[in-house]
């Protein structure tokens, strides 16, 4: 398996190529020997495969790409051990045209996720796919594939042969090529004589005089050596270069192994449990005599396979439950803001205190902290140089602090108070893991933030990962409305009376901006300001006068008194004053048992003291 490292430059790609067309992504796997299991150290590339969801506007406008690329090897270059390759299909493409097709890619990235250490990213709104992947198996479908492939390798194998054969009659002929009056009679039983294969090449009679029968076709003897030489040219031309390559049987050999697996286990895992015979036929001889050896026993295995492949499995596509997967795709909600770490941006002065200061709390207050990130104007984007640190926690005590009379009562809150540094000043402030999980059934704001911030500087366990998944059909998208609409208000009331400063404004915009996130796109908004500003639906002027703001609070100025620029003043003012209320769900669906959530992260944290 491949380190760290290269699956987050990966993800971070296919998260960018899908942004570039307005797309968002589903699912991204490592594929190829990293998936089968048939990987060489050092000799393999990397290759990735996953899905998109196009955009309305793209799919309305016919501009929606069949599908996207990317590559780290230079155009027209062989690939190496070190380039990695990124293929999406649409959702849409890869569910009602190539899976009931018998596409045997396709059948491979419906069962990949049993490969669960190659999944690099997963969204929910394929979990209908992934766990009845079996109405999505057109078997018969990939049967038929993989016996034209065999026909084609066969086809591929005799034309080869015929190709040797009349390469050697070639170099016969040229023996004789200085005597032109010849015909090809008088030479004959020399041409043929290097022919390995009698049935490719052999003397016959015609018309009362001997001739040649040349890979199907047949030569008079009276023909002219010239006019035979270039009808032989002509043939050469015709049957080409192409070589039939063990990597094409290893292609044919996975697709068998896999129907196999579908036909006795009902399902296909991976890594394939004949990775070591699908490694070894990379190695086989590649004489021909032995690639049609290795031909007739793939042909033999494949007709093995019984029509009737299973019962379970044997109800094939379903066409209607497809649609309905593509449909929902649209339906689901997306999922919290990718946070793709810009660690990077914090001092590592201040990445080595927190650490420390992590580590002092573990061992003084017997807890675990299981996630630790910037929040406030950091996390948001827009610091400047003297912003302070403003670290938050989520943290679980050890499992007898919770086998108190009344838990409940006990402090839910730890801080460790501000602390001033060269670098800025430090803010650590944490909620313990029962207190974090009922602010989360509630939709609480500051949290799901936490959860997207761009800037994490620990994240242990499973915790976070699980929350994110399940925010985006857990909460009251109207809570947070309310939340971002009132923050907005009592900010600006309070700037209005006490005088604006660029800090102020950003603590008016920000919050005015996420409430129209979730009105318009009807999703928990991003985190950082930028991306709030870019998904806006506002005039590019508006977005132009707010970053040049965002600059100049960058610079250091961001107490100062100012007049906001006039599409930012009417923008707030507009905002503020709308009384309109949004047709959003009032009240959270019941997320996942939150109950069973604190027990799995009790026994993740602490093992066999629970």
């Amino acid at each position: 398996m491949i380190d760290d490292a290269r699956k987050q430059f990966l993800l971070h790609r296919a998260s960018a190529l899908c942004e570039e067309h307005g797309a968002r992504l589903l699912y991204l796997t490592l594929s190829g020997s990293l998936l089968h299991g048939t990987a060489r150290p050092g000799l393999s590339d990397i290759d990735a495969r996953g899905l998109f969801l196009p955009s309305l506007k793209s799919l309305a406008l016919g501009e929606a790409p069949s599908h996207l690329n990317f590559s780290t090897a230079l155009p027209g270059e062989r690939n190496t051990a070190q380039d990695m390759d990124i293929c999406l299909w649409p959702v849409a493409r890869w569910l009602l045209e190539l899976l009931p097709a018998g596409d045997s890619d396709a059948l491979e990235l419906l069962f990949s996720p049993s490969h669960a250490a190659c999944t690099l990213y997963r969204d929910a709104a394929l979990d209908p796919v992934f766990s009845e992947p079996l109405r999505l198996a057109d078997v018969a479908r990939v049967r038929s594939r993989m016996e034209r492939a065999l026909m084609k390798m066969e086809k591929s194998l005799s034309r080869e042969s015929s190709l040797d054969t009349l390469k050697n009659v070639r170099l016969r002929l040229d023996t004789h090529a200085s005597d032109t009056r010849l015909r090809l009679r008088e030479v004959l039983d020399s041409l043929i004589e290097d022919c390995a294969d009698d049935s490719l090449c052999l003397p016959v009679e015609h018309e009362g005089e001997r001739g040649l029968r040349l890979c199907g076709r047949l030569y008079a003897g009276n023909v002219s050596l010239a006019e035979f030489g270039q009808r032989l040219n002509a043939e050469l031309r015709r049957f080409g270069t192409g070589k039939a390559k063990p990597k094409a049987f290893a292609h044919v050999l996975r697709g068998i192994m896999q129907l196999e697996e579908l036909q006795h286990e009902g399902r296909i895992r991976y890594p394939l449990a004949g990775r070591e015979e699908l490694s070894a036929i990379r190695q086989e001889s590649t004489d021909r005599a032995a690639l049609f050896r290795l031909l007739s026993r793939l042909r033999t295995r494949l007709t093995a396979l019984d029509n009737r492949v299973g019962e379970q499995v044997d109800r094939g596509y379903d066409p209607a439950f497809a649609k309905d997967c593509a449909l929902a795709c649209y339906a689901a909600p997306p999922p919290l803001p990718s946070r793709q770490s810009r660690l990077d941006e914090i001092s590592p002065a201040i990445v080595q205190l927190v650490a420390e200061k992590v580590d002092m709390l573990e061992r003084t207050q017997n807890i675990r902290v299981l996630y630790a990130c910037e929040s406030g104007s950091r996390g948001w984007g827009f610091a400047s140089a003297d912003s302070d640190f403003d670290v938050r926690f989520i943290y679980v005590h050890a499992p007898d602090w919770y086998l108190g009379l009344a838990p409940e009562e006990r402090r839910d809150v730890l801080e460790t108070g501000t602390e001033h540094r060269a670098e800025g000043v430090l803010d650590l402030s944490g909620w313990e893991l029962r207190k974090a999980l009922k602010l989360f059934r509630i939709s609480n704001p500051p949290l799901l933030e936490w959860l997207s911030s761009p800037q994490v500087y620990c994240e242990r366990g499973s915790l976070a990962e699980r929350l994110r998944k399940a925010a985006p059909h857990s909460v009251s998208l109207l809570r947070i409305w309310h939340h971002y609409r009132s923050m907005a208000k009592k900010n600006m009331a309070h700037y209005q009376k006490h005088g604006p400063t660029i800090k102020g404004w950003f603590y008016v915009l920000r919050p005015l901006l996420a409430a129209r996130w979730v009105e318009e796109r009807r999703a928990i908004p991003p985190m950082r300001f930028d991306l709030l500003l870019e998904g806006s639906r506002c005039d590019p002027e508006f977005r132009a006068e707010v970053t040049e703001l965002v600059a100049r609070k960058k610079e250091g100025n961001e107490k100062e008194a100012f007049t906001p620029p006039p599409r930012i003043a009417a923008f707030a003012e507009a905002e503020t004053a709308r009384q309109d209320r949004p047709d959003l769900p009032a009240a959270a669906s019941e997320p996942e048992n939150l109950n069973a959530l604190f027990r799995d992260i009790l026994r993740e944290t602490w093992g066999d003291a629970v």
